[in-house]
């Protein structure tokens, strides 16, 4: 997956200018925090608004960038996981002014959900996904010199990309190939897919969560030999 800057410094000083009229930010990955920095000096001056992360990862970011109070939901689940925070509840959230700071094109899940609560919602797409320009036969002789043991994948959008950078007839090593997954949704997007080999989904989404997962599933292999 390749990140790029969505370039649109006229949207950018639209949010500064009118940052008072939300009461939430939510930020949904550690790309839409890093492509939001032109935000960060009115937003660390006003305690008011609350900041929320969608995952571990993204609250470290954020305190990186130095906000001390952000809110998130410690046994990840991404979005679905974030719903289930109490501050998005009820009366709470009822006619609250939520800015989602995101990709383009991301999931709708969340804003869904939080207009259904009656929330007032808006989005700052910052950033865009896009596949990576690979000559064909980069990916399709991985597979064919050194056919890897597993693949980790981190979005659905990188497991499609991976399977369009090849040639349908180079595809079926690929899919009969182990996978560590971040989520149940992207293990059902890959069975959907064709993937036939174990899939194994990681307890969260950090590094070490995907290689605790990567262990498991090959301690478990040996032990069965």
């Amino acid at each position: 997956m390749q990140i790029q800057s969505v370039e649109n410094p006229d949207r950018i000083s639209e949010l500064n200018k009118g940052l008072d009229d939300f009461d939430i930010l939510i930020f949904i990955s550690r790309n839409a925090v890093k492509f939001s920095k032109a935000l960060f000096p009115g937003l660390l001056a006003r305690d008011r608004i609350k900041i929320f992360a969608v995952g571990v990862g993204t609250s470290e970011e954020l305190r990186r960038a130095g906000f001390s109070q952000v809110l998130f939901n410690a046994n990840g689940g991404a979005s679905e996981g974030l719903l289930e925070e109490s501050e998005l509840q009820g009366t709470r959230i009822r006619q609250k002014n939520v800015l989602i700071v995101r990709g383009r094109g991301g999931r709708e899940l969340l804003a869904k959900e939080l207009k259904a609560r009656g929330a007032y919602v808006e989005y700052a797409e910052l950033y865009q996904r896009l596949r990576p320009e690979y000559d064909r036969g980069h990916v399709e002789k991985i597979f064919e010199s050194e056919k890897p043991d597993a693949i980790i994948i981190s979005s659905a959008e990188a497991l499609k990309n991976l399977l369009e950078l090849v040639r349908s007839e180079y595809k079926s090593p690929i899919l009969n190939t182990a996978l560590v997954v971040v989520s149940e949704r992207i293990r059902d997007i890959a069975l959907s897919l064709g993937f036939s080999a174990a899939i194994k989904v990681t307890m969260g989404y950090s590094d070490d969560d995907c290689i605790e997962a990567l262990k498991e599933m090959f301690e478990v292999g040996n032990n069965e030999q």
